[in-house]
Parts: structure tokens; C-alpha cells; sequence
């Protein structure tokens, strides 16, 4: 993956990426999975058709059996789409998009191919996460002048300020129960991973870690976050899990791609992206694997 993509990927407000080096031509990159309610589906963002000389390097949304098989592009555009979150039914896949010439956050009809702006604002939106019930939507913006945490209906009415405004944040994430979210907040001066409760009560950091952290992940039982640790200098990321009660953590993969890691309902596999070649100075193209948490043992998906 070139380096101009890479903090896109990562950013809370990436608007794009750059082009491919002259006379280049790429296999692309398949990235920033999200496994379906049901385990039956995986989505993830991948540029695999749009990499050559001169040209924007622009991700699409894919959709692809669980073992890889029967992908299919799920969106046609010149725009970049990212941050991906399947509806509890299993029926939409909400995604940010720069279509409109900014970052939206648009509803994907798995069935009929619609896609829908949820926010038509002027101001930068992304990293949508539904409510257990479906009924309600968390995300950030920057509407308000800096990244913050927003609500809004599932048919993307009443946006609001989350309750009691916890301040600066980007990349929410509801926790399976419906009782917290997690998320990225530099407040104090470094990107770590915070948790508050959906009624805006009980903030607190749950890392402490001077790299980058983000995409905050809950575990399906709630217990343990998983998310990235690791630095756009040297492009070295790892998936750490987090206990919430405790804070204790540990390393769970190494040598990942700076997207986020995505649970299997039951809560035995991640789908991780990891670069194809990994070198000094980082990585090249990434692919899709699937690790086993209880054994670490990875195969790529699709093998």
C-alpha cells in the first residue's frame, strides 16, 4: 500500500489518496474488514481495480463470501469509501464516502444496490457504529469546528451532539450490549483508546501507550477491546487486545496493515489486513487474513 494511503486509511477525516507512481502498475490492496452479523459475509474496502500510472488510488466497498469466495463490488464511483459497519439485520453496510466531495456516511443496500446519504452536511463525517437494536447510529464530525462524537437515527435524522459532549474524538464504537462506547481521543496529546457510556457517563482512558492507538473493536462477550498500536514513521502496527476492567493488555498480531481488525460473531477469529511484503521502511499491498485467537495461527482468505 503506498504511503500517501496509509494515514488515509488510518484518519479520522481522510478525504482521499494520492496516485500511483508513474508508470506503476498494482496489484491493489484489500483492507478495513467487517465481518457480518450472521458469519456468513465479510466486507471490506479494496482498490484492486483502480491502481495505475497517474490515476487516484480510490477504494471501493466489496462483499464476499466468509471464506473469500464469490466477491463482488458493492460500489461503483470515482470516490473513496472506508469505515465499514453492517446493520445488526445484516441487510445494509453503512460506509463513509467522499462522493459528494466530502466525507459522508452513506447506507449501502445489500439488496438493491441503493446507497443513501445519512448525514448531508458540509463538515466531515466517518466511522459510523450501529446500536445493538439497530435503532441508532454513533459517528464523528467535525461539524462543530474539531472531531467529536455524534448520534443519529438509523434513517440518518436527529444528529445531535453525544450525550455530555465527552469531548475531542473520532472512531466510535457501540459495545455489544448497548451500555458503552469506545473510542480515539488525543486529549491528551497522544491517540488512545477511551471508553464512555451511552448516556455521555463514566469516561475514562482505557490505554496508555505513546504510539498511535486506534479502530477500537469490542469482543462479542463485551470483555476486551481489540485495536492498533504502532507509529506512521516506521509503518509498524500491531492488534492488541484490551481487557476494559482491567486495562491489562497484549499483543495478539504483529506486522498488520494500519487498518482495523474485525471479530467473527463468536468471537474465536479476526480478519486482519497484512501487507504482502513488509520491509524496513513498512509495507506494500495488503491482504485479508483470518486468525485464530485462541492458537494465533493465520491463513490468508480465500486459501
Amino acid at each position: 500500500m503506498s504511503a500517501a494511503c496509509r494515514a488515509v486509511l488510518f484518519a479520522a477525516a481522510a478525504i482521499g489518496c494520492g496516485a500511483a507512481p508513474d508508470g506503476a502498475e498494482l496489484p491493489g490492496s484489500d483492507t478495513h474488514a467487517a465481518w457480518s452479523p450472521d458469519g456468513r459475509q465479510v466486507a471490506y474496502i479494496s482498490n484492486r481495480e483502480g491502481v495505475r500510472a497517474g490515476q487516484p488510488i480510490n477504494f471501493e466497498v466489496y462483499v464476499a463470501d466468509a471464506d473469500g469466495g464469490n466477491p463482488r463490488r458493492l460500489t461503483v464511483n470515482d470516490a473513496f469509501e472506508a469505515d465499514l459497519a453492517w446493520s445488526p439485520d445484516g441487510a445494509t453496510i453503512l460506509a463513509k464516502s467522499y462522493r459528494d466531495g466530502n466525507d459522508e456516511i452513506y447506507a449501502l443496500g445489500l439488496g438493491d444496490a441503493s446507497a443513501r446519504n445519512l448525514t448531508n452536511a458540509q463538515s466531515a463525517e466517518g466511522a459510523p457504529s450501529w446500536s445493538p437494536d439497530g435503532r441508532t447510529i454513533v459517528f464523528h464530525s467535525d461539524r462543530d469546528g474539531a472531531s467529536r462524537l455524534y448520534l443519529m437515527e438509523a434513517d440518518g435524522s436527529g444528529a445531535r451532539l453525544f450525550p455530555g459532549d465527552p469531548g475531542p474524538g473520532s472512531l466510535p464504537q457501540w459495545s455489544p450490549d448497548g451500555r458503552w462506547i469506545a473510542f480515539v481521543s488525543d486529549r491528551d496529546g497522544n491517540p488512545e483508546i477511551y471508553v464512555v457510556g451511552a448516556d455521555g457517563a463514566g469516561l475514562r482512558r482505557l490505554t496508555t501507550d505513546p504510539r498511535v492507538n486506534g479502530y477500537p473493536r469490542w469482543r462479542p462477550d463485551g470483555a476486551a477491546i481489540v485495536h492498533t498500536t504502532g507509529s506512521f514513521e516506521t509503518d509498524r502496527w500491531e492488534i492488541v487486545l484490551t481487557d476494559v476492567a482491567s486495562g491489562a493488555s497484549r499483543v495478539l498480531v504483529d506486522s498488520v496493515d494500519s487498518g482495523n481488525a474485525a471479530w467473527s460473531p463468536d468471537g474465536r477469529l479476526l480478519l486482519i489486513g497484512r501487507y504482502s511484503r513488509y520491509g524496513e521502511s513498512g509495507g506494500d499491498e495488503s491482504r485479508l487474513y483470518v486468525v485464530n485467537v485462541g492458537t494465533g495461527a493465520a491463513r490468508r482468505l480465500g486459501d
